[in-house]
């Protein structure tokens, strides 16, 4: 018997059964069952496919979560890190120094020349936020040590803060330091850093900050900032003298503007604030900044 559209008509008040029916929706809302029909078992495996399809859809999606969510819990690569056999220290008190002890690298560390301030980095002329600062640093006595004070009026404190930086310092392309300092917050908080500098290629291009760029002078080329080691955080507030310290390797090149250069020098930095309208002070000295081992 040839079969068509309409398979046949039953003992079911004259209606008619189609392909639509065999899925299940007949005109006047009968079910039927699919092994009625010649194309029942057609219409099962299609079934199955699109399961099949949604089923590796879902495995895919889920797969292709993981491994995001996988990849964002690793911690990012640094490419200055140190590597396990070797990882940078800090700490407080005096640091772990070779014996005999290297030369320190930092003239004038402790305020003791006949000009207290001779080389060190107080004024920021072309810097717009510390254009103000040489008028909050002076030199003084506190706990019997001759120190620089950095202290700030109402209001400084809790914007850009104050800062005092150490001579420019040459050094090694990478090799390993220690550098520390002797800290007395007193009533502010302070962070210190080396940072690391090496030559300014476009002196004339605006970056995006301009304390990251030094203007050429005493014979000095024009420097752009390219490294920073952040040294451990004294106690906030303290008012006795802590010494912290830490140790860090500089990178053997840096990319600027595309290209590979050398670092050029370094200069140890602290820089104080806290988020208070009111004035705020902290002491600092005994700068020390050693080459412990070469490239």
């Amino acid at each position: 018997m040839i079969r068509t559209n309409v398979d046949c008509h039953e003992n079911t008040g004259g209606v008619c059964k189609s392909r639509r029916t065999a899925l299940g929706q007949n005109h006047r809302g009968q079910n039927h069952d699919f092994a009625n029909h010649d194309f029942a078992p057609h219409a099962f495996s299609c079934l199955v496919v699109r399961w099949l399809r949604q089923g590796i859809l879902w495995a895919i999606t889920i797969g292709l979560v993981a491994v995001t969510l996988t990849d964002a819990a690793q911690p990012k690569k640094n490419p200055f890190a140190p590597t396990s056999t070797e990882m940078m220290r800090d700490g407080f008190g005096p640091p772990p120094l070779p014996m005999p002890p290297p030369p320190n690298l930092v003239t004038n560390c402790d305020f003791s020349a006949k000009d207290p301030l001779a080389g060190w980095r107080v004024d920021y002329p072309t810097e717009s936020f510390y254009k103000a600062n040489k008028n909050y640093i002076s030199i003084s006595n506190q706990g019997g040590r001759k120190c620089a004070l950095i202290d700030l009026p109402p209001g400084i404190g809790g914007n850009q803060g104050g800062k005092i930086e150490s001579p420019f310092t040459p050094c090694e392309p990478g090799a390993k330091y220690i550098v520390s300092a002797d800290c007395m917050t007193w009533n502010s908080a302070a962070k210190l850093f080396v940072e690391v500098y090496t030559v300014n290629p476009m002196p004339e291009r605006k970056f995006k900050t301009d304390i990251s760029t030094v203007p050429a002078a005493d014979g000095r080329p024009p420097l752009l900032r390219c490294h920073r080691v952040q040294i451990k955080d004294p106690p906030a507030d303290g008012k006795t003298w802590t010494t912290v310290w830490r140790e860090f390797v500089l990178p053997k090149s840096v990319t600027i503007l595309g290209k590979e250069q050398p670092p050029l020098c370094m200069t140890v930095k602290v820089t104080i604030y806290k988020g208070t309208p009111n004035a705020i002070k902290g002491y600092f000295t005994n700068f020390r900044l050693y080459k412990i081992k070469g490239p």
